[in-house]
């Protein structure tokens, strides 16, 4: 859920922290307080364009962070951990007067697309059409597979279509391979022929070429070992005789002076490195012979594998990988036959498969569509749409034979919509307004399985163009699904504020010579008081006051009881939450 959202220098605020709760929080506040920017803010964070114009005056630069905590409990609606994250994330998104902006999660730089990638799975924005899911057809298909419980199903599908394709690929090739018939064959034995003729060992061809060295130069290495071996190792001024006799002079003065006994013990290991050397040497100018014929056998199987990794190469270690790829086709392509008919039998039985459940899914949607669409169009009657008209079109091939099932089956899902008695159904994105939007998705969230996982929801304008009765229904709706996700909800109505589990005030105010935006949670009379202005203006009367503390009550009475709770206390959202004043925070309190 989302914990803090901190304003820095962002039009009229210019260092605001709000903190937020589980459950329903509404933010209210009089017009030009910053609602707006509040969902712009996150917006931002969900990859909006950012418009240097937002940044407030007098100041270079603007932020917008937000600290989630990510409940790794098993509770509905709870939050898995998301790309290796678990626990909590700050995102962080700038803006610059001067240039390109930046954005960050937990403190390391990101692309600005990385930043919104990871914020849509943690919260969504209903009634922003730029953040709209409900307007891609792809979400309508999710969103009635979610209604009519066919998640198990679609992943069934998926898995089998996968197969499908892998064993379909693999038949192509080896059809592919047996096409070019025994031309292929001859030439795979060809190859092999000409690699197996060479033979050759990893790492030859490096030996051959240091023993080549060698060879060419034996004279000369042979004299430099026997001239080393003479000064080293023998005769009268030969190093070793030399510290031999040192060494022998310094036992006998030690008698003498002790010290120099110590000396002579120092001398030893010399003596004994220089008599190992010296043998080393005589061994080595030993072994050490020039053979015409040893080098030209060595010139004569380089040149062998020269021209086998010129062919097959580059390297001797590609030739000797190349052969064995070479050995397993012949055996397939010997094999081919045999393995063909295996391959299409195995295809045939997965296209089978494939296309009963993608038939099971698609009827199972068409069957569910109709249920839906009279339900949801029921909801959106209650919730200040009366007359309006909704259904769910289900679109499959006429001959599921003629094309093979994607993924997701073979149907299109489209939400049609025709708000006003008397319009003709269209498609969402070409009719339905932010607040009907709205209230749509208000409607729908009813229908989902609620351990489906959820993001933190914004809800931005879903009271546009409703009061009185229906206000109080659309609240009710909106705690219904609080039960389940966390709810943002900016409204200016006051039966929809009094139902809210946390209440978010912003106002503004004159500092100097300068407007400035403030947030704060009112508790008690403060929120007494500001579901009394929402209900009566700015004079406050003793009526309105008592009008707005029965509401209040009526709200708390009304509350649904929240899951319970996992064994072991509160879940890890609730325990961020709770913490959030005592510890490192992505924001200070501005108000």
């Amino acid at each position: 859920m989302l914990v803090e959202l901190r304003l820095k220098n962002l039009a009229i605020f210019e260092d605001a922290r709000i903190v937020f709760g589980e459950g329903l929080n509404v933010i209210t506040g009089e017009p030009g307080s910053g609602k707006s920017l509040v969902a712009g803010s996150i917006g931002l964070l969900l990859g909006a364009k950012a418009d240097p114009d937002w940044i407030r005056s007098g100041a270079d630069d603007a932020d917008v962070e937000a600290l989630f905590a990510i409940d790794e409990t098993a509770r509905p609606g709870a939050q898995p951990a998301i790309d290796g994250i678990d626990g909590e994330v700050a995102l962080r998104r700038t803006l610059r007067r001067t240039g390109r902006g930046g954005a960050a999660v937990n403190g390391s730089l990101a692309a600005t697309s990385q930043l919104a990638g990871l914020a849509n799975k943690l919260v969504s924005v209903v009634g922003q059409h730029e953040h709209q899911r409900l307007l891609a057809p792809e979400w309508h298909q999710l969103l009635l597979d979610q209604s009519a419980g066919l998640t198990a199903v679609r992943q069934e599908l998926r898995a089998a279509v996968l197969a499908f394709r892998e064993r379909k690929a693999e038949l192509a090739e080896l059809r592919a391979r047996s096409a070019e018939g025994s031309a292929r064959r001859a030439s795979v034995e060809q190859q092999i022929e000409e690699i197996e003729r060479v033979a050759p060992r990893p790492g030859e061809d490096a030996e051959l070429a240091r023993e080549r060295e060698i060879q060419r130069h034996a004279s000369e290495l042979a004299e430099v070992a026997a001239r080393g071996r003479d000064r080293l190792y023998e005769g009268d001024d030969a190093a070793l005789t030399v510290v031999e006799r040192i060494r022998a002079e310094l036992v006998r003065a030690a008698r003498l002076d002790p010290a120099l006994g110590e000396i002579a013990k120092v001398l030893e290991p010399a003596e004994i490195a220089l008599q190992e050397a010296g043998r080393s040497l005589i061994g080595y100018a030993g072994s050490i012979e020039h053979d015409p014929d040893r080098l030209e056998t060595i010139e004569s199987r380089l040149g062998a594998l020269e021209r086998v990794k010129r062919l097959h190469g580059p390297s001797l270690d590609d030739v000797i990988a190349k052969l064995e790829r070479l050995r397993h086709e012949r055996a397939q392509l010997d094999d081919g036959p045999g393995r063909s008919a295996v391959l299409e039998a195995e295809v045939a039985e997965l296209d089978r498969g494939v296309r009963e459940r993608a038939r099971l899914l698609s009827a199972r949607r068409a069957s569910h569509a109709e249920s839906l669409a009279s339900a949801i169009e029921s909801e959106l009657g209650t919730l200040g749409m009366e007359g309006c008209r909704f259904r769910i079109e289900v679109v499959s091939p006429a001959n599921d034979l003629e094309r093979e099932p994607g993924p997701q089956g073979w149907d299109e899902v489209r939400f049609l919509i025709a708000p006003n008695k008397g319009e003709d159904l269209r498609a969402l994105d070409r009719i339905a307004s932010g607040g009907e939007l709205s209230r749509l998705f208000l409607a729908l969230s009813r229908h989902i399985d609620p351990a489906e996982e959820r993001p933190s929801l914004l809800f931005d304008e879903v009271d546009a163009g409703i009061g009185g009765a229906v206000a109080e229904v659309v609240g009710r709706k909106l705690r219904e699904i609080s039960r389940f996700a966390q709810v943002l909800c900016i409204t200016h109505l006051p039966q929809i504020a009094s139902l809210g589990d946390r209440h978010v005030k912003l106002w503004k105010e004159t500092v100097g010579d300068r407007t400035v935006a403030r947030a704060q949670v009112v508790e008690g009379d403060e929120r007494v008081r500001e579901v009394a202005r929402m209900l009566g203006g700015a004079d406050l009367t003793a009526k309105t006051l008592e009008h707005a503390a029965e509401m209040l009550a009526k709200a708390g009475e009304l509350a649904p009881p929240r899951p319970r709770e996992p064994a072991g206390g509160a879940p890890a959202s609730a325990r961020a939450g709770r913490a959030a004043g005592g510890r490192r925070s992505t924001a200070r309190s501005a108000g």
